[in-house]
């Protein structure tokens, strides 16, 4: 949520709270009943879509985590393997070229070119094993793999609850503040002779005005 969103949102409560106040002033259909319930609707609305804004902001830091470290834990797997390769050229030629390590690709393509090797090595494990690689290294490329492969899509999912809360946000405050202006005009009819309570609702429902910005310094003669 924005500096200018949250200034409404804070309007929003004042104006709840005004109403709790003075309820016995709206009696129920009236137009300030029905604006004043809209406006505590949507506060209700907004604290729900504001978690979900901080949450998928924090869900996808996580998921960014998890992806890089899995991208790592695969490309150590793949690592071994090119390292071994590279010996196993002297015995099998052109195999250091089959799992020649790659560099400087998508994330996609490193994910594929990983899975490519899972089906590649396989006729080759027993080399692999007899220069020294783990007895299970297929199962742990392939692991490594699925598990990266899994990871790619966090980050995205996350990324569009946070957009979708934070479109959410804009319209529920969009639909507040027409509640707000609505009320506005009946206050100031409904309390014409009360001046009191007619300083006091200007005060509840005043929104402050975004900050000017700073002029820019002078230059100096």
């Amino acid at each position: 949520m924005n500096d200018r969103e949250r200034r409404r949102m804070e309007a929003f409560e004042r104006v709840k709270q005004f109403s709790l106040d003075n309820g016995t002033d709206f009696p129920n259909g009236s137009i300030q009943k029905i604006n004043m319930t809209k406006i505590i609707t949507e506060l209700g609305l907004l604290d729900i879509y504001e978690t979900q804004q901080v949450s998928g902001g924090g869900d996808a830091s996580q998921a960014y985590e998890v992806k890089d470290t899995a991208r790592e834990n695969m490309r150590e797997q793949m690592q071994d393997i090119s390292s071994t390769a590279k010996v196993m050229e002297y015995e099998i030629d052109g195999i250091a070229d089959k799992f020649r390590m790659p560099y400087n690709q998508t994330d996609q393509n490193m994910n594929a070119t990983a899975k490519s090797w899972v089906d590649e090595a396989n006729p080759y494990e027993t080399n692999f094993i007899a220069y020294g690689l783990q007895a299970d290294f297929l199962t742990l490329l392939n692991d490594a793999q699925a598990a990266f492969d899994a990871s790619m899509t966090a980050p995205t999912t996350a990324i569009d609850q946070r957009v979708a809360a934070t479109a959410l946000i804009a319209e529920s405050i969009r639909r507040g503040m027409i509640a707000l202006r609505i009320c506005d005009g009946v206050m100031r009819n409904n309390y014409f002779d009360q001046p009191g309570k007619l300083a006091a609702w200007i005060s509840a429902s005043h929104v402050e005005r975004d900050p000017k910005p700073s002029p820019p310094p002078t230059p100096d003669n």
